[in-house]
């Protein structure tokens, strides 16, 4: 067919609902798009023939399950999406303008979030994910690529996260980590992260650096636990020094969570950082 546009948000205030089932194909060589609270759930094959992809805005909702394919998507205004595990989408283009996407499944490709969105990542991104502007991006499954920051909201590495590229903290970036981080980090300038209790904090590069004036908060697990920060810089066996040069860092040591520990706690100066 020439377009599909379901919904319609101008003259008549009218949505709809689309499913496209197992095994079937729906093909078009124009337009797809979405719109005003319409749905589209999809367990079958979805080709769009222009550039633009299947076109989400104005709060519409899209589900593609398992064994769903769809060539491009594109999501705007208030739109959500939620790729299940098992469903495949070759270029998500755009996440913008407070849309929102949970990706259970498996993408291949760099991920930009602009003005507001969020990004929920509970599968795996092989490419580098980008937040602008006040957009969000929370890790709860496995990014092997870069997490690159450029929003002034709140990043999130959840406990079952894992990063296998750099997190960079710099300006007004914001992050709390409770899973795993393997590259390069690094907190400068007025950035702000959270360590909590479960991280694992890897960096393999020479910066490894607390440098101008970043707040680092530690968190304190109910039993006295905290998370590891290590880097290998010029070891190779993450047991070399972190940096620490020309700063006014603040270090946050919350307790707020530690209720049970069978030995009194012990606060004492940090060693083994340069400079």
């Amino acid at each position: 067919m020439a377009r599909v546009w379901l919904g319609n948000s101008n003259e008549v205030n009218e949505s709809g609902v689309l499913t496209v089932e197992s095994e079937a194909t729906l093909t078009t060589s124009a337009d797809f798009i979405i719109e005003n609270q319409s749905k589209l759930i999809s367990s079958g094959a979805i080709s769009v023939g222009n550039g633009n992809g299947m076109i989400v805005r104005d709060t519409a909702d899209v589900t593609l399950n398992n064994g769903a394919t769809l060539n491009i998507i594109n999501l705007n205004d208030n739109s959500t999406a939620t790729l299940e595990a098992g469903s495949t989408v070759t270029t998500i283009k755009n996440i913008n303008n407070s849309a929102q996407l949970t990706l259970n499944s498996i993408y291949t490709g760099n991920m930009f979030n602009g003005s507001s969105s969020s990004l929920i990542v509970n599968g795996t991104v092989d490419g580098n994910v980008f937040a602008s502007s006040t957009s969000s991006i929370t890790v709860n499954g496995t990014l092997n690529g870069n997490f690159g920051i450029g929003s002034t909201s709140m990043q999130t590495i959840g406990a079952n996260g894992t990063v296998n590229g750099d997190v960079q903290l710099d300006g007004d970036d914001q992050m709390t980590v409770a899973g795993s981080v393997n590259g390069t980090f690094f907190v400068k300038q007025n950035a702000q992260v959270t360590i909590e209790s479960t991280a694992n904090i890897l960096s393999n590069n020479n910066n490894s650096w607390f440098y101008d004036t970043p707040t680092i908060t530690w968190k304190v697990g109910a039993d006295g636990s905290i998370g590891t920060l290590k880097t290998n810089r010029g070891s190779g066996d993450y047991t070399a020094e972190w940096r620490y040069a020309n700063a006014d860092v603040v270090v946050v040591v919350d307790l707020t969570d530690c209720v049970v520990y069978t030995t009194p706690l012990t606060l004492k100066l940090v060693s083994g950082v340069e400079n």
